[in-house]
Order: C-alpha cells, then sequence, then structure tokens
C-alpha cells in the first residue's frame, strides 16, 4: 500500500556490437532506463497505507524539476514516453513502469510457470541425489581410513617397525569433514545467495541518480527508429499508414 505513481520515459538500451547482443541474448535480460520526476510526495506518504498516490509534471515548466534516471531490466525492447511508474514508500529510487511490473507478475502465473515448477522439482531431486552421492563418497573415504589405520596397528602390534607417516590422521579427517559440512557449505552457498539477493535488492530499490532536467541523457529520440515500428503497446512508438 502507499505506492506512489508518476508519469515518466523509458529508454531502451540497444545492444550495439556482436558481442554485446551475444551476451544480451545469453543473459535474457535487456536493459532500459527509467526516468521520472523525483517524488517529493513518496517522503510523506498518505496516511492511509491502501491509497495510491499519483504525480504528474507540466511539461512546460519543467526547469526547476529534478528528475531520477535508473537502470532497469525491461521485457519490451523500445523507448517509450508518458508511462506510468510505480514507486515504493519512503523509496524515491525504486520506480519500475507498471507495464514491467504487471508483465513481471504475470510471468509467474503462466502456463510456461507451470510447467516450469515441475521441472525445478526434478532439479531439486537431482541436488539432492548429489549431496547423498558427495556425502556417501566422503564417509566411504573416512571408513577406509579407519580401516587402514586398524591394519598399521595390527602389523605394529606383530612387531613390526610402523612409520608415523602409515597412520591417517583420522580426528583431523572428521574434523573437516564437519567443519565443511556444517560450516563451510552452508556459508558459501547461503552467504552467496543472500550477498547476491542483497546485491539485486539495491539495485532495484536503491540504486539510481538525481538529476536536473538539463543533465538527464537518457531521453527517448524523437524520431522513430526503425526497431520500434511493430510496438503498439503502452506509450511505444507506432507507425501508422
Amino acid at each position: 500500500g502507499g505506492v506512489t505513481q508518476v508519469i515518466g520515459d523509458v529508454y531502451y538500451e540497444h545492444p550495439i556490437g556482436c558481442c554485446a547482443k551475444t551476451c544480451n541474448k545469453m543473459h535474457r535480460t535487456d536493459i532500459a532506463y527509467v526516468t521520472y520526476p523525483y517524488p517529493y510526495a513518496c517522503e510523506h506518504s498518505s496516511s492511509n497505507p491502501n491509497t495510491t498516490t499519483t504525480i504528474t509534471t507540466n511539461g512546460d515548466d519543467t526547469s526547476n524539476s529534478m528528475m531520477v534516471q535508473k537502470k532497469i531490466r525491461t521485457y519490451h525492447e523500445y523507448h517509450r514516453e508518458k508511462v506510468a511508474v510505480l514507486i515504493l514508500p519512503n523509496k524515491p529510487l525504486s520506480g519500475q513502469p507498471l507495464a514491467d511490473v504487471e508483465r513481471d507478475v504475470l510471468s509467474y502465473q503462466s502456463e510456461y510457470a507451470v510447467r516450469n515448477s515441475s521441472r525445478m522439482n526434478q532439479v531439486l531431486i537431482v541436488c539432492i541425489l548429489w549431496i547423498i552421492f558427495c556425502t556417501s563418497g566422503a564417509l566411504y573415504i573416512l571408513k577406509q581410513m579407519d580401516a587402514a589405520n586398524d591394519a598399521v596397528n595390527d602389523v605394529a602390534n606383530r612387531g613390526w617397525d610402523v612409520n608415523e607417516e602409515d597412520e591417517e590422521d583420522l580426528d583431523a579427517a572428521w574434523r573437516n569433514f564437519w567443519l565443511a559440512t556444517c560450516i563451510g557449505i552452508p556459508l558459501i552457498a547461503g552467504g552467496g545467495n543472500l550477498l547476491r539477493w542483497i546485491l539485486y535488492k539495491r539495485w532495484v530499490v536503491d540504486s539510481g541518480s538525481v538529476l536536473p532536467v538539463s543533465m538527464v541523457t537518457k531521453v527517448p529520440p524523437k524520431a522513430i527508429q526503425p526497431e520500434e515500428l511493430h510496438c503498439d503497446e503502452e506509450g511505444g512508438f507506432t507507425l501508422f499508414t
């Protein structure tokens, strides 16, 4: 609740060069820049948490306005003008185009997402089997080390000369096993995913620049580009014949 809605523009960053286009296809992420008025009102949002405040600016009087310019992930591969941008309460740099938010939500409710959930279950089963395999392998090695030490002790009891190097340090092996299993692996896996989530959250919610209107650089071009001729979604350029 308490979401602020402003009107802004979206500048689509077209990949330039073969390498950039290849990397863009591999990551399956299209990058754009959204520009919208800095929502001073969102710092003093309405007391009603279910309200949505809409802020618009007069295009003829923006000399004293401050604008937010930030990089976002987009589903729409074209420039857009005067589209709705949603901003979280007390997070003026969290603006995301409404059309992209709706598309993102629908992607989790589509038939592909339902089919993908069963595939995730299969991946989870493979991961569990791999964990069992690795753990069983480690326990088998520890058992073999214990058996080797029993053999060395048996030889020593018969009066034969045995070097200290022939005996395995089983206590150190078990200690390393428990440290890796209980501390190392959870710390790396959990900490790595937590760090990635924090960085992504910061990029989505807290990244961006607050600039005067005259310093905004990512502005949709006034001339229609060939790649936008077929785009007729919200705010997109369309060629009418």
